[in-house]
């Protein structure tokens, strides 16, 4: 498990990230299918906004708590979700949703 303050935490083979608390610069999701979890905390990636990104194809996005300054992001397939008391600041997005949502 990685440190909550390190820079990055990175997964491209299957399965979950998750961080609870603490400040994370960077979290990224690349593999076919998992997910990405954050509770709390703020993450932020290293050109001073504040990311959290799945680039997968039937990822989830799941967000409580904490800050979000910048982007949300879910790949076509993906889903998106932001619950508690997250404050985004940016823009939120998400590729064209083919389940009719």
């Amino acid at each position: 498990m990685e440190s909550p303050n390190s820079k990055a935490i990175n997964m491209d083979s299957g399965g979950h990230v998750m961080v609870s608390g603490g400040e994370v610069e960077g979290i990224y999701n690349t593999d076919d299918g998992g997910k990405i979890t954050v509770s709390g905390g703020l993450v932020s990636n290293t050109i001073g906004g504040y990311v959290i990104r799945d680039d997968s194809q039937r990822g989830v996005i799941t967000l409580s708590g904490g800050k979000v300054k910048g982007s949300i992001k879910a790949a076509v397939l993906g889903k998106l979700a932001i619950a508690g008391e997250a404050v985004i600041e940016g823009t939120m997005s998400k590729a064209p949703d083919l389940m009719g949502g």
